[in-house]
């Protein structure tokens, strides 16, 4: 009896110790939370470094106070993966938009007296022919390609077309983590008006890390003739 009795304590105590084993080994594979002030903070110190405005979140939802800093599939990135994500993507960033400020200034103009317009502002004047040209452009940031967007009027007065005018631009690209919007365009004329060439400036908004980088910009030429 005294055995038997022995056997089932045995029994008992083995299972809690396994119990505790397995539940030991689950709480180690949960993920640790960490705060957001954490991510917030390391959003400002590299915004300062880099001199970009960004921001968590999407843009549509910047302000909102209960964002949770995201995402590497459902998992948080932890702040060294967050850290290490968010500046070489800034590296990126600040080499790309001074290659498109030297594209900018190749034929003589100040980057820096540019005049920007709105996106998504028509101005619907009369005509000499109107043009929509939709076409992609390559070499967009991180080797992306651009999707611009340009409404106009060109004229055809030496067997040639030009550009008379351009009422609205935008561009746009996307990847599976990533979202490039312009929010403004500056625009000019080059070889005597057949080109078009139109610099934006936009944002981006990144799913991995749920953060925006504002100041972000593009180039994209466009040619008369594609929209006769």
């Amino acid at each position: 009896m005294r055995s038997f009795l022995r056997k089932i304590i045995g029994i008992s105590v083995a299972s809690v110790l396994l119990i505790g084993s397995v539940n030991s080994v689950f709480a180690a594979q949960e993920e640790p939370y960490y705060n957001q002030e954490i991510y917030t903070q390391i959003i400002d110190e590299l915004g300062k470094e880099y001199g970009f405005e960004i921001k968590q979140g999407k843009p549509e939802d910047i302000g909102n106070k209960s964002l949770n800093n995201t995402t590497k599939g459902q998992e948080q990135l932890s702040p060294e993966e967050f850290e290490d994500f968010l500046r070489k993507e800034l590296e990126k960033i600040s080499l790309h938009n001074q290659r498109v400020k030297e594209k900018y200034e190749e034929t003589g103009d100040n980057f820096e007296n540019a005049k920007w317009v709105p996106c998504g502002e028509n101005n619907n004047k009369t005509r000499a022919k109107s043009c929509v040209i939709d076409k992609k452009y390559e070499f967009g940031l991180n080797d992306n390609t651009v999707k611009g967007h340009l409404e106009g009027i060109i004229d055809n007065p030496k067997d040639y077309w030009v550009f008379r005018q351009v009422d609205d631009s935008s561009a746009t690209w996307m990847t599976w983590n990533s979202l490039y919007k312009s929010t403004e365009y500056t625009k000019k004329f080059i070889d005597s008006g057949r080109t078009c060439a139109v610099t934006y400036n936009g944002y981006v908004y990144y799913s991995t890390g749920d953060f925006t980088v504002y100041d972000i910009k593009e180039y994209v030429e466009y040619y008369a003739y594609e929209g006769a």
